[in-house]
């Protein structure tokens, strides 16, 4: 039996979007089962977790407070603007959710 690597849901599910494949072809192609994946799809998208990466980049002068469809976003003096802008893009695609 060979040895699967775990999958980063958070990516494979990312990279179907990106596709413009249907969920079934881009699982056929994966050979990940169906099931499996909306179960994850499900559970990262219910989870309120939202990934970021940090990278290098402009700091914020002052604490900054975002409240926004529900969500409040605390960030303190210092924080990366550019950081700033993903969380609002990352809360703008989960409005679709």
């Amino acid at each position: 039996m060979a040895y699967k690597l775990p999958i980063n849901w958070r990516e494979t599910i990312k990279e179907q979007e990106a596709s413009g494949k249907s969920v079934g072809s881009f699982c056929k192609e994966k050979g990940i089962r169906k099931n499996t994946f909306y179960f994850n799809r499900k559970k990262i998208r219910e989870s309120g977790f939202i990934e970021i990466k940090k990278s290098a980049c402009e700091k914020t002068a002052e604490p900054v407070i975002v409240k926004w469809r529900g969500y409040t976003v605390i960030l303190g003096k210092g924080f990366c603007k550019e950081t700033l802008n993903e969380v609002l893009n990352i809360l703008e695609e989960r409005q679709c959710l």
